[in-house]
């Protein structure tokens, strides 16, 4: 830990210097910033200054101009520019080179229109001096006109006080040059194409001179130079703000280093106390722990270790966990087990060894590899005493053999029970079967007997011919088929389906209801049937057995009412045939006694009955609902109504 706290420190400083480092360049760069940006706006003041000062050399003097002053201050203009060009190229001018190659363009274009404006001026004065001469001419006594002269004397005057007064209006020269050349018919025309001539050159000065003068007046510099200034404003306040981010940035990382220096050295001291508190935690817990290096001799064990092994740390330090071997344990096991952390991954098992008075030690262990700079350093071993624990299971497990020995006989009592009743049960269904197939033949067998009774009184009176005998046998033979027919019909009811066949349900329902209709009959019960008959696929003989078992209940709830209420009622019973989707559903009522709420969720449970003692075993609903819900796929549903009770069979049709 004490390594690890003195590289936190060194990696602290190594940090704090190397941002103090970056920190000062930063600084020391803002401050060359800031000179540079203080020497480039200087230097566009003094162009400022420099183009006022030049604009007004020009317009004081329109026409006796300074020309050594003008030189002279566009030669300090040209000085400054270039002192602005080296000073931009020190900077990202990419930034900025598009607006000072326009100052720069609009300097040359500057000097050009100074250039253009100091000939133009001579030319304009030259002029003027030989128009002046002409007066002469114009005031000789051989053509002497005064109007003339006052017009050439308003003309000059025209010309004079434009460089007096420094405006331009050649509007006004123009009209009095035609008025004046109106008037002097009497001059010589040589003087007039002189005076023509020089006034030409005049006026055309006078045009390129206020042309010059309209871009003095644009100052189309002094916009340039300001545009020059605002995008170097710009540029240096972006730097500025990248400057003023990298110090906010670096001040926050080193508050932040700071903050994270301060939480690590409390977590440091919270693990420094938590590993004290795991140490003797460690130390005291009731699981063996034991430690070793690469080559799996131990370095440290708990005192739990020591209590249980009976060895002291003294005597087993620098031995292998092989030591305590117990010899039960084959060599494939220990191998599998070094095989497995050798490879790195966590072993879990149970090993039996044996302490230091060759007692057996059983262990539920766990084995974990240490790593340390990608190598496996060491081997922790946890491992729980379990011996107590197997002595409790072996005590068990004999337990349980005994046990399941007494379950084993209990059961097969229960079964010898259950096959009884089932067999009661059976007996009772035969019983049940042989009632109602005694009733289906009684009319049968009575006819037969009345047709022999026949046949043998027309012998005697010798009235038994042929076609007589045949006619009594016949009539025997299809009562025999009667009783054919009822053996079949029992004989199927008790059949068991293996295959699911198409039938129509009301026909196999009318079949189910032929079986107990003798015993119903003499009961005084009807069974109505209503509903649509269509086709089904299902188990026909399964389903049968249901509509009977259910009817022999609703038999039986009748009977009970009747003897409650001492009264012999008509039993009634009806089934509706619902066709519902691709469902069947039966709805079978009767007006019996109903069952009481309290035991109707019971009614289905196997030997539950509510009959008397001897009187049922309490399987017929128990074997239709596992009929319904196990063969046929479907649900039952149970319910008291007003006057009786209502069973509801819900069977898939094509299930």
């Amino acid at each position: 830990m004490n390594n690890v706290k003195q590289k936190v420190i060194i990696y602290f400083l190594l940090f704090l210097m190397t941002t103090m480092f970056i920190s000062y360049f930063i600084i020391f760069s803002a401050n060359e910033t800031l000179k540079h940006k203080n020497n480039i706006i200087s230097i566009i003041n003094r162009i400022k200054i420099l183009n006022y000062k030049l604009d007004s050399l020009i317009f004081n003097n329109l026409f006796f101009t300074n020309y050594d002053g003008i030189v002279d201050n566009f030669n300090q203009f040209e000085l400054l520019t270039d002192d602005l060009e080296l000073e931009i190229n020190k900077i990202d001018k990419n930034v900025v080179i598009f607006y000072f190659n326009n100052f720069k363009n609009n300097i040359e274009i500057k000097n050009e229109y100074i250039e253009d404006y100091k000939s133009n001026i001579a030319l304009f004065n030259n002029s003027l001096i030989y128009l002046l001469d002409l007066k002469k001419h114009f005031y000789h006594e051989e053509y002497y006109d005064k109007n003339v002269s006052i017009l050439f004397d308003d003309l000059l005057n025209s010309l004079i006080k434009i460089t007096i007064n420094k405006s331009i209006n050649l509007n006004e020269i123009y009209l009095k040059k035609a008025l004046l050349i109106q008037y002097s018919n009497d001059i010589p025309s040589s003087t007039l194409i002189l005076f023509d001539k020089h006034l030409k050159i005049a006026l055309s000065a006078l045009e390129e001179i206020k042309e010059c003068f309209k871009f003095f007046q644009s100052n189309e510099i002094l916009e340039t130079v300001e545009l020059l200034e605002e995008h170097l404003h710009q540029y240096f306040a972006k730097l500025e703000s990248k400057n003023f981010l990298f110090i906010y940035i670096l001040i926050s990382l080193n508050i932040l280093f700071i903050i994270l220096l301060i939480y690590y050295f409390n977590e440091y001291k919270k693990n420094e106390h938590s590993l004290i508190q795991f140490k003797e935690a460690v130390e005291k817990s009731d699981n063996l722990i034991l430690i070793t290096n690469a080559n799996k001799e131990i370095e440290y064990v708990n005192e739990a270790f020591e209590n249980i092994m009976g060895y002291k740390k003294h005597e087993i330090i620098g031995k292998k966990p092989a030591y305590f071997r117990s010899g039960i344990d084959n060599l494939d096991f220990y191998n599998k087990l070094n095989e497995t952390i050798n490879s790195g991954k966590k072993w879990s098992g149970e090993i039996i060894n044996k302490d230091k008075h060759g007692n057996l030690i059983y262990e539920r262990c766990s084995i974990i590899p240490i790593y340390n700079d990608g190598k496996i350093d060491k081997y922790l071993s946890i491992k729980l005493d379990i011996s107590s624990e197997k002595k409790y299971q072996k005590d068990l497990e004999s337990l349980n053999n005994n046990l399941q020995i007494k379950v084993d006989e209990e059961l097969k009592k229960s079964r010898e029970k259950d096959m009884l009743l089932i067999q009661k049960s059976r007996s009772l269904a035969m019983a049940q079967m042989i009632a109602n197939i005694a009733h289906h033949w009684r009319q049968p067998l009575n006819s037969i007997g009345l047709i022999l009774q026949n046949m043998q009184e027309y012998f005697e009176d010798g009235l038994l011919d042929k076609e007589l005998m045949e006619k009594f046998s016949s009539r025997a033979l299809n009562q025999i088929t009667e009783l054919s027919k009822t053996i079949d019909n029992f004989r199927n009811f008790f059949k068991v389906d293996k295959l699911k066949e198409y039938f129509y349900i009301k026909t196999e329902i009318i079949n189910a209801i032929d079986i107990v209709s003798g015993t119903f009959s003499d009961l005084d019960i009807i069974v109505n049937i209503s509903g649509e008959d269509f086709e089904i696929l299902s188990f026909k003989h399964e389903l049968q057995q249901i509509i009977v078992n259910v009817l022999n209940n609703s038999k039986d709830s009748i009977l009970e009412k009747r003897v409650m209420l001492s009264i012999n009622f008509e039993g009634i019973i009806n089934i509706n045939i619902i066709h519902n989707n691709n469902s069947l559903i039966l709805d079978i009522k009767d007006n019996g006694t109903g069952v009481n709420d309290k035991i109707l969720s019971n009614i289905f449970d196997p030997y539950f009955s509510t009959k008397e003692q001897g009187k049922g075993v309490g399987l017929g609903l128990y074997i239709v609902k596992m009929i319904v819900e196990n063969s046929l796929n479907g649900s039952i549903e149970v319910k008291n109504i007003e006057n009786g009770f209502l069973f509801r069979l819900i069977i898939p049709i094509n299930s």
